[in-house]
């Protein structure tokens, strides 16, 4: 799960203090006040006030320090993106995949129970793909 705030300077200073007495563990990363670890969370703290919080323990931590995860607001326009994995033809395949989705669809992709593909299984992934054929919602390219 990733989640992105947006802190003034003084929220920053005050979640470094909580962190530091949590015992995090900090890093320094480029363009941010700091990076901090905890169990099952990584806390990227930037510069321009944009605060990530990801990792499988994101949505205890948000709720453990306050925070309420930003609601998902409706699509009003088609929304689009794409991935990669593999390395190119250099060191073995390179797969591509893409997908635009069209405001009202929201709800099909929640009932296939689509989400970031790191927190499915390949027969998760496999079943939502066969329930959005099913009703006509998914299209494949070669």
């Amino acid at each position: 799960m990733t989640t992105t705030l947006k802190l003034t300077p003084a929220e920053i200073r005050d979640l470094e203090r909580r962190l530091r007495d949590a015992r995090f563990e900090f890093r320094d990363l480029q363009y941010a006040h700091f990076q901090a670890r905890g169990a099952g969370v990584v806390v990227n703290a930037y510069q321009s006030g944009k605060v990530v919080v990801q990792g499988k323990g994101a949505a205890a931590f948000l709720e453990s320090f306050g925070f309420e995860a930003p609601a998902v607001a409706p699509l009003t326009e088609p929304a689009g993106g794409s991935d990669e994995s593999g390395k190119g033809d250099y060191f073995g395949p390179l797969v591509v995949a893409a997908v635009v989705v069209a405001p009202g669809q929201e709800r099909d992709l929640e009932q296939a129970g689509v989400r970031d593909c790191k927190q499915m299984s390949d027969t998760a992934i496999l079943r939502a793909l066969d329930s959005l054929a099913d009703r006509g919602i998914v299209t494949f390219a070669n």
